[in-house]
């Protein structure tokens, strides 16, 4: 990640400012892009300082689904988070970064795991964000060599 530290002024995050549901408005994850898993929303809650409880919720052909892990924020690095599924996902774990923040709107990179590639989600607090704060994001974020292929790779998500 020495990439993202030396190119963007990565947001110095207490783990209470992701507490509460976002929804994904954009994203390159492939799970999000086939169509079959919709509305998806990361939704977060703080067990202990370093540690955030990460629900995803979505709706796979209509039914609601989960995915349940628990986030351990970087103490040397706040926007650097590690996760860990829990049940049967327990064996898995994943890095992710916040890369851009604001009360309203991040921007999360996730680096590529066993059956993932690395990619960009860009969440809101609202279904349907404010189209000049997401424009403002994505050109921060853009503003990154390292980060401007997944940026342009994003697709919308729409939630009804």
């Amino acid at each position: 990640m020495d990439a993202l530290t030396r190119e963007l002024e990565l947001p110095n995050l207490r783990g209470d400012d992701l507490v509460g549901t976002w929804h994904v408005v954009q994203t390159t994850f492939p799970m999000w892009r086939s169509g079959k898993n919709t509305h998806p929303t990361l939704n977060y809650r703080r067990i202990t300082d370093s540690q955030l409880e990460d629900l995803v919720i979505y709706r796979k052909h209509g039914k609601p689904k989960q995915i349940r892990g628990v986030d351990r924020q970087d103490s040397k690095l706040p926007c650097h988070f590690t996760w860990r599924g829990r049940g049967l996902l327990a064996l898995l774990k994943s890095e992710w970064y916040v890369v851009d923040f604001d009360r309203e709107l991040i921007a999360i990179y996730f680096s590529k795991t066993l059956f993932t590639p690395a990619g960009l989600d860009i969440a809101a607090r609202s279904k349907r964000p404010d189209a000049a704060a997401v424009a403002a994001c994505l050109a921060r974020v853009r503003a990154s060599a390292f980060l401007r292929p997944h940026a342009d790779a994003l697709v919308e998500i729409h939630h009804d």
